[in-house]
């Protein structure tokens, strides 16, 4: 079950949106990343966002490490408003606490400074380690703890002598220098082969579990996040349109863009023809509905589409088992879930 333990709350975002603004000195245009999101991060749990690209998740978590401002809404470390914080300490402060897993690791680490720089400097801006000579053993600590060893084999080493999955367990290791109650993970093995994914999904899974941390873990593939979360949120053009406990959002998927995600599995007992989405899943005669301002952004491409999908965004419905969905397929759920 999902945790409403509220000692366990870590990380929350209440109704956050971001809003771009593009184009150029004459011609000026909004593009609405994210509207309105919820998400609560608790302590010794993976929460899976799971959208195809471009759907804001990315932004979310940007959001959530601070490297974004939110447009509106508001973000909480352990029921503390951090949104309002501002100022290089209370930043710093903040992301010695929550930490990000960047997607590339050949960009993520410099390419002129060996490893052993990238690990010592968060010890150093975080005062950890009261001598150089302890800082270089916790360095070995962290190499060792993402099973780099012998750690005297890769702290002297450049990022380019190393392989895509070595770099991703350098920047694990970075993660971990200062202590983390969260870490952020934006699709942490996406550019990473597939026979090495398997172990970075295990190692940050271990990680987890010894440091009792939350984990926010981005990804575009929702077997994997089946594989790895205890809980799956999935989003689509900037909003999060289901939530909940993995198995039963996978066995049970209740919104149709779930559904078209899943999908898109391959599932060996009934198959590889169903590995693609079929033409039944997308409604012919909304095939060239334009995407509504106001109605929901997946009416134009799902099988069940009503009138009502395009002038009005549904409301979050909880069902019996703890899942939440916004549809208007779902208006004899109970207990509909007021937005704060």
């Amino acid at each position: 079950m999902i945790s409403n333990n509220p000692d366990s709350l870590v990380l929350e975002a209440r109704g956050i949106s971001k809003v771009f603004n593009t184009g150029n000195m004459f011609s000026r245009v909004q593009v609405n990343a994210v509207e309105n999101a919820d998400l609560k991060l608790y302590r010794g749990r993976v929460t899976a966002l799971v959208g195809e690209s471009g759907s804001g998740k990315s932004t979310i978590i940007r959001m959530l490490a601070r490297i974004y401002d939110p447009t509106a809404g508001e973000i909480y470390f352990k029921g503390q408003n951090v949104s309002a914080q501002k100022g290089r300490h209370a930043i710093l402060h903040y992301r010695s606490l929550v930490q990000m897993i960047f997607q590339d690791p050949f960009s993520s680490l410099n390419p002129v400074h060996k490893i052993d720089h990238h690990l010592l400097r968060p010890l150093q801006i975080h005062h950890k380690g009261a001598t150089s000579k302890e800082r270089r053993t916790l360095v070995n600590e962290l190499l060792e703890r993402v099973k780099l060893y012998p750690p005297e084999d890769f702290a002297y080493k450049y990022p380019h002598e190393l392989s895509g999955g070595q770099r991703q367990r350098v920047a694990i290791a970075r993660a971990l220098a200062v202590e983390p109650e969260v870490m952020l993970a934006d699709e942490p093995v996406s550019m990473l082969d597939v026979s090495i994914r398997i172990g970075i999904l295990n190692l940050l899974d271990e990680l987890r579990r010894d440091y009792n941390m939350a984990v926010l873990y981005v990804t575009h593939d929702i077997a994997s996040a089946r594989y790895f979360a205890q809980e799956i949120a999935v989003m689509y053009a900037g909003h999060i349109i289901e939530q909940g406990e993995s198995e039963t959002v996978i066995q049970q998927p209740k919104h149709p863009y779930t559904q078209l995600l899943l999908s898109a599995v391959p599932d060996p007992e009934r198959g590889l023809k169903t590995a693609t989405p079929s033409s039944e899943v997308v409604n012919p005669s909304a095939k060239n509905i334009a995407p509504s301002d106001t109605g929901c952004p997946f009416a134009s491409r799902c099988p069940h589409v009503m009138d009502i999908c395009r002038s009005q965004m549904p409301d979050y419905v909880r069902s019996d088992d703890n899942q939440m969905v916004r549809c208007h397929l779902y208006p004899e759920e109970t207990n509909v879930i007021a937005m704060p």
